[in-house]
Order: structure tokens, then sequence, then C-alpha cells
């Protein structure tokens, strides 16, 4: 029954209407990264209410390094769905699962050695971060806790991507809800009960994920096992396929790296212009549009399976239509977010702090206004990026992360608040967003017209 259920599952990515294939994986995806993100969100509203905005502050100056291993995590992760999904849509199940194996050896390796380094100087690496006085000690604390964990993040991540790689988005979404769910109750317990602070938040997400890792691996195994054709496939590891992982991921990477240098950007930024209060309103900021965000990548590399499939198996019309579904479907979210950010942005920011934080709060309310108008464009390159990390194009894909998160970030933050003040450090974004937009439209353009031309040569052969 569950052999049938697989193949089954094959046939509909390549058979299945694309519409309702696209909100199969996306919605959950979708579902899974908005919780994923609100775990981080309520951390912010507990420590910002109960433990102080220089504890907020300090949590953001040293997110910067939770998020390098979150960029190895994406490379292998992602890296691994497309090559586990083009391998499916092919009919090669040897190079699926040893895609598998080579990419969750890998990320065990990596995360390993990451882990040994970042606990034996925690200290270090906050000062370097720009941590120092009372920031300094809730920084400190805050790694003390979640750093222990990486390496069961760093699993967790890579399960999430395997179980949709393997066509059950829906179970990847149950236990990221599942652990998010777990998460907020532990880091209530932690600081308002037993008064731990960012020490206990940390922790918290620690064990958050170490639960989420050991629940999502004992899926993927179990649904390799009901599949009676992986079952019997050997899988090997293969320097080769990581070769391939890492080309294929390196723009979800990029995309991630890019991510923690530039809160470190802003945040040396902020505080040479409006101090720590600066940091703390980019934090609080950043909650808001992390979640939005979230909804493009989920939407964005929930297609991943559904675009590589139809790639490897040289469905074309199927994959344009998709394109135009999601470019369609992340601008309609986009233009909401925009809505609620200059309705409701500064109310939204209150629920972060208390009143005695009034200035952080105008600060930030100011800040969103400016920063919010990304969403009308972020959308679009962030499914850029992924369409063509499934397509195996790993070369477009990483010029899209690297302009977006990286080029034109730093052309920004050096150039605009030396004009605009702060405002200039708020307006970096959405023009970073804008010109790799225009970049991205020739890009996607000049790839459709390429499926049309194949598309045009199938008829021709037929």
């Amino acid at each position: 029954m569950r052999e049938t259920q697989n193949f089954e599952t094959e046939k509909l990515l390549a058979t299945g209407k694309v519409g309702s294939l696209i909100a199969r994986y996306a919605i959950p995806g979708a579902v899974g990264l908005v919780f994923f993100s609100l775990q981080s969100i309520v951390d912010g509203i507990i420590v910002g209410n109960f433990v102080g905005a220089d504890a907020l502050a300090s949590v953001s100056l040293v997110m910067p390094t939770y998020t390098l291993l979150t960029a190895l995590s994406l490379i292998i992760g992602v890296g691994s769905q497309a090559q586990m999904s083009i391998g499916m849509g092919q009919g090669d199940y040897r190079k699926m699962k040893s895609a598998l194996k080579t990419g969750l050896l890998s990320i065990a390796v990596f995360a390993t050695v990451f882990c040994i380094f970042i606990n034996l100087f925690p200290t270090e690496v906050a000062t370097f971060l720009g941590a120092e006085g009372d920031l300094l000690y809730h920084s400190v604390r805050y790694i003390n806790g979640v750093m222990p964990f990486i390496i069961a993040n760093a699993c967790f991540y890579f399960f999430d991507f395997a179980l949709k790689a393997l066509g059950h988005p829906r179970l990847s979404m149950i236990v990221m809800v599942s652990s998010v769910v777990f998460n907020a109750g532990l880091s209530i317990l932690f600081v308002t009960v037993f008064e731990m602070g960012t020490y206990g938040v940390g922790l918290a997400t620690g064990l958050t994920v170490l639960m989420g890792a050991i629940l999502s691996g004992l899926v993927v195994f179990k649904q390799l096992n009901a599949h009676e054709t992986l079952r019997k496939t050997k899988a090997y590891f293969s320097w080769r396929l990581l070769g391939r992982i890492f080309y294929n991921g390196s723009s979800e990477g990029v995309s991630e790296i890019a991510m923690g240098l530039t809160l470190y950007l802003f945040n040396i930024t902020l505080l040479e212009y409006a101090g720590k209060e600066g940091v703390a309103a980019y934090a609080v900021i950043n909650y808001m549009i992390f979640i939005g965000t979230s909804i493009y990548l989920g939407v964005s590399d929930g297609t991943i399976p559904v675009v590589s499939f139809n790639y490897g198996a040289q469905l074309w019309d199927r994959i344009r239509q998709a394109i135009r579904l999601v470019i369609r479907t992340n601008f309609t979210i986009g233009v909401i977010f925009l809505f609620l950010l200059w309705v409701m942005g500064e109310s939204i920011i209150s629920l972060f702090l208390d009143e005695s934080s009034q200035g952080v709060i105008d600060l930030a309310a100011d800040g969103s206004e400016i920063m919010g108008i990304a969403f009308l464009m972020n959308g679009f390159n962030i499914f850029c990026a992924s369409f063509f990390t499934a397509i195996d194009n790993a070369k477009l894909s990483l010029v899209i992360a690297s302009l977006r998160g990286l080029v034109f970030i730093v052309i920004g933050i050096l150039i605009l608040p030396k004009i605009f003040g702060i405002n200039g450090i708020w307006m970096t974004i959405p023009l970073a967003e804008f010109l790799t937009a225009i970049v991205g439209v020739i890009l996607i353009t000049r790839a459709t017209r390429g499926f049309k031309h194949r598309l045009s040569g199938q008829a021709k052969d037929a």
C-alpha cells in the first residue's frame, strides 16, 4: 500500500495539475517556515518584555553566528533536495538515495567542527560581533544556551528538505509546527518562571531543534523503508555528488551568509548612528520582515521538488506554468505585507517592547515603513534564486542571491547613510531588491524562452 502511494506521488508530480501541485508543496512549506519564524518572534517578544531592550539587542548581535551554520545547512539541504528530486524525475533511485546519504554525512561533519569552535570561544565570538558591557554578558549567555545543540539544528534543516524531496511536505510541516509550539512553551517557562534570561531563550531553542531533528529523522528513514525500490537500492557517498550539491545549493547558502553579513553591517552602522537603541529597533523590524520572507521562502523552496522533478522528466511547459503561478502569488503576498506594515506597523512593534522603550518603538516604526517597500520585489527575487537552483543552474541562482544579499547591500550601506543619515540605512534593502529584480527579470525571461524552444523541438520530433 505504501509502495503504491509512493509511486502515485511520482506520477502526480509528472501529470497532476500544476496549480494544485504548487499548493500541495508550497502551502505546507510556507506554513512550516512561518511557524519557524514565529519561533524567533516569540523569543523576541519574551526577551524584549521580560529581559529588556539590551538583551534583545544582544541576541541580534550574535545572530550572524547562528546564520553562518544555517547557511551551510541550506547549501547542503537545498542542494541535496534538488539532486534527489531530479534523480527521481529521471528514475535514477541510486542517485536519489546517494544524494541523501552524501548530504547527511557532510552536514554532520561540518556542523560538528562548527559546534566545537563556537563553544570553545563564545566570548571572543561575541566581542568580534560588536558586543561589549551588558550586551556582551547577554550575548555570551545566549551562545551558551543554543550553540551546544547546533549539530541537531543542522540535521533538522536537512531532514526538512529531505521530507519534501520524498514527496511529504505535510509531514515536514507537522514536525516544524510541533517543534515551534514546543519552543514557545519552553521559552516562556525558562524566562518568566525560572528567570534564565537569554540563556533560557537559547536553551529552549536548542532543545527544540534537538526534538525536531529526532522526529524528522525518524520520519525520513521510515519513508525510505516504505518505498520498496529505495529500500533495496544501495546508496554510496560521492565526492562528485557533494560537489554538485554544494554548487547547486550555493545560492541558498550565499543568501543566508549574506543575511548574517547584513545583520553585522547594519548593527555596526546603527551603533554608530543611533546607538544600542538603533540595534534594538532593527532587531524588531527584522522579526516582522522575517515572517514575510519566510512565506516567500516557503512558497519558492516548496516548488523546488515540483520544478526539479519536471525538469528531470523534461516537461518544459509544466515548468513555465509553475513560474507564472509562483510569481503572481509572491507579489500578492508582498502587497499584503506592505499594507500591514504601513497601517499597523507601530502596533505590531509595540508587542516586542514595553512603554519604557518608546524611543526604540518610534525608531523601528519609521524604519519599517521604508524597509517594507522591499516586499514588492523580494518575493520575485527569492523565487528566481530557488527556480535556478531547481533546474540545476547554480550559476544564475548564485548571481541573484549575491546581488540582493551581498553586492548591493554592501554598496548601499557604505554610501546611503552618509547621504541620508539613519534613513539611508533603512533604504539600503529596498534599493538592493529593486536593482536585483531588474537582473532577475532578464534572466528568468531568457530561461522561459529556452523552455519554449525546447517545447517546440519536442513537438517537431513528435
